[in-house]
Parts: structure tokens; C-alpha cells; sequence
């Protein structure tokens, strides 16, 4: 299973090096990367030079609402009417924890694989190995 991160950074949570982490001690034999766009108007065309990954994962926190922002989120709608679907996680950063915002996209990818939370095993701890 191989699955992108992408960001910018321009975004002001640095959440995808947490993420990665997180995947990796969940999800046996996950290949993950971790790719930082220069600008957020290049967040699109970082997304499009990924092949062959199960999953595309986009986060950008962001101070306020700009026209860059805007941008982004049009262009990645486009993107996924083309062929191109990611997950999503773009919103303000305002009162965002990294740790906390690590933790729910982490979840929300396990969820979207595995369609349930870790399943426990006889020493307590959970391990994902196939879809």
C-alpha cells in the first residue's frame, strides 16, 4: 500500500511528518511519502506528478481566507473529476492543534482502508495489514 501526503509550506501546521509516523507503526508494509509543494498554488501539480500510490492525501492549514486558498480548493476539485481523487484537509488553522489534527487524519485514512478503527489483538494493540 503506498499512500502521498502533500502540503505546502506555506501551510502553518506541520502535520504530515506526525501522520507518516503514525501510518507506519499502524499499517503493515505501508510505503508513505511526504511531498511539500514550494507555493499553495502548486499543491495541484505536485498532486498530479504522484502515480501509482492507493492514496493522495492533501492538508493545508491556513491563516485566513485568500484567493490562493480558494484556488487550490477549486483546482483540486477539478483533479478529482479528472481522475485525480484526494482526501482533503484544508481549513483554517486557527485553534488547530498539530497533534490533534495528526490524529484525525490518521484516523480518517485508516477508516477510509479498513473501514473501522484498529482491530485489537491479544496484546492490546492494533495492527492493519491488508486492505
Amino acid at each position: 500500500m503506498k499512500i502521498a501526503l502533500v502540503s505546502s509550506k506555506n501551510s502553518e501546521l506541520e502535520v504530515l511528518e506526525p501522520v507518516a509516523k503514525r501510518l507506519k507503526s499502524k499499517i503493515s508494509g505501508v510505503e508513505v511519502i511526504v511531498k511539500n509543494a514550494p507555493s499553495n498554488l502548486d499543491i495541484p501539480k505536485t498532486i498530479l506528478s504522484i502515480k501509482n500510490f492507493d492514496l493522495v492525501v492533501v492538508a493545508l492549514y491556513y491563516p485566513a481566507e485568500s484567493v490562493d486558498v480558494k484556488v487550490v480548493m477549486e483546482k483540486l476539485v477539478d483533479l478529482d473529476i479528472a481522475g485525480h481523487p484526494t482526501m482533503k484537509f484544508i481549513s483554517p488553522s486557527e485553534d488547530a492543534d498539530e497533534s490533534d489534527e495528526a490524529k484525525k487524519i490518521t484516523k480518517a485514512i485508516l477508516q477510509k482502508f479498513f473501514g473501522k478503527k484498529a482491530v485489537r489483538s491479544g496484546t492490546g494493540r492494533g495492527s492493519f495489514q491488508k486492505i
